[in-house]
């Protein structure tokens, strides 16, 4: 599920705490991907998952987590002015793990889906379209169901379920008759662990194919759909990395067909593989940092080449590496979000035509923050006017010694000599 294609607008007010005065920068040599300072909400325990969507069709999106100690999802209504709401909760199963959103029971409104992976089930909680929920089932499958999307798969019109069991080797497909009744379909055999499936067309055949991150295995796997729901083996790439935790696509050099980029929680690091008629090719590899956790390809600063953002479960930070071109990538920066973060999303809330963010924590809350890039803005114009002057050194020589600063140009974690020559390097050059 990737929001590379369509901005998708949303919003409500909530409990919203400003951490510092700076925006957070993410920057390359010929262009600045920058965030408002970070505020938080409150939300369930441990919000493992979390996503935007227009959940009560205001044309505004709202926030979601799922919630693995407190065993429930949260919703954080819009507000309309780019704030949220206070939380409304509505319980689950035990330690729900993944959220996805879709029509379920074609009434034409959103409903929830989650896979909870200490009860052994999935919990559908159809939604009344004002934002609110009507009434939950609960759906035993496998053993540890750990993350559930929503996906036509078996060439009729309705969405069924896609579910990862991370105590089997096994994919389950769950079809559904049209009324938001559930019946396992078939079952995949992918390899130890799985923990993630990106549900897209890998063939150019029409149809949903699956790309599952294995994570023990240290693989992924591809299943190729015949249209009808029924899988054959596909690629095995089982030299992916340590631990591969999430997956996002988005067609990355424009030739029509999705790419992937992985994150590697046993690594530290990112992969990116090209969709090379349905094969995929490694093309990037870096370093990404502290325990990735949830990748999201994305173009962040409106130039027409996607980025990618990952967030690290263990390291208060979003780490983006702003794209340069087709599977090239700038040296990566840091987006403090306060806390670690286990999951992430984008939209655009202020329907300013470009992607905000919103993370989950551990800690009983989420972190939100704007986007404010400007196409084409030069590294180190830290006050977006559009030419790197004056005012942006003495920003640096306040900050001058300083961590975790957008002065540091470097990513060195220090702003130091290094972010002044840089600076200087980009003395005078303008949007």
């Amino acid at each position: 599920m990737n929001p590379a294609t369509t901005l998708q607008p949303r919003g409500r007010l909530g409990l919203a705490l400003v951490a510092i005065a700076l925006p957070f920068a993410a920057a390359d040599a010929f262009s600045a991907i920058v965030f408002q300072p970070f505020v938080t909400y409150h939300a369930g325990q441990n919000s493992s998952a979390v996503r935007f969507h227009d959940l009560n069709n205001d044309g505004f999106p709202d926030i979601l987590t799922a919630n693995r100690e407190s065993n429930d999802v949260t919703i954080l209504l819009s507000d309309g002015a780019g704030g949220f709401e206070e939380a409304a909760a509505f319980a689950v199963g035990m330690v729900p793990r993944s959220i996805d959103i879709g029509d379920l029971n074609g009434d034409g409104l959103d409903d929830i889906v989650t896979a909870n992976w200490d009860s052994g089930d999935l919990s559908v909680l159809f939604g009344d379209g004002a934002g609110s929920i009507l009434n939950t089932i609960n759906i035993p499958i496998g053993i540890r169901p750990v993350f559930a999307t929503i996906a036509k798969i078996d060439g009729d019109d309705f969405p069924d379920l896609v579910v990862a069991d991370s105590s089997t080797h096994l994919v389950h497909i769950l079809t559904n008759d049209g009324l938001g009744v559930f019946a396992l379909h078939t079952t995949v055999t992918a390899q130890a662990e799985p923990r993630w499936v990106e549900v897209f067309d890998v063939d150019g055949d029409g149809d949903l194919d699956c790309v599952v991150a294995n994570r023990v295995a240290d693989s992924l796997t591809v299943h190729l759909n015949n249209g009808v729901g029924a899988f054959s083996p596909g690629q095995v790439i089982d030299d992916v990395g340590a631990r591969p935790r999430s997956i996002d696509a988005a067609d990355m050099d424009g030739d029509g067909d999705l790419d992937i980029g992985v994150a590697l929680f046993g690594d530290d690091g990112v992969v990116v593989y090209e969709n090379a008629a349905g094969l995929f090719v490694e093309r990037f590899r870096a370093f990404s940092g502290d325990a990735p956790h949830e990748i999201r390809i994305l173009d962040l600063d409106k130039d027409n080449v996607l980025d990618l953002a990952i967030a690290h479960v263990s390291f208060a930070r979003v780490r983006v590496f702003a794209g340069t071109g087709a599977f090239t990538f700038a040296p990566p920066a840091l987006l403090n979000t306060l806390l670690n973060p286990a999951s992430l999303d984008f939209a655009d809330i202020d329907l300013d035509n470009d992607f905000d963010v919103v993370t989950g924590h551990s800690a009983g809350t989420i972190a939100f923050a704007k986007n404010i890039s400007q196409p084409g803005a030069a590294l180190g114009d830290f006050n977006m006017n559009g030419v790197v002057d004056g005012a942006d050194l003495a920003t640096m020589l306040g900050q001058w010694g300083s961590t975790n600063s957008i002065a540091d140009l470097t990513q060195d974690g220090i702003v130091n000599g290094a972010d002044l020559a840089t600076l200087l390097a980009n003395w005078s050059i303008t949007k």
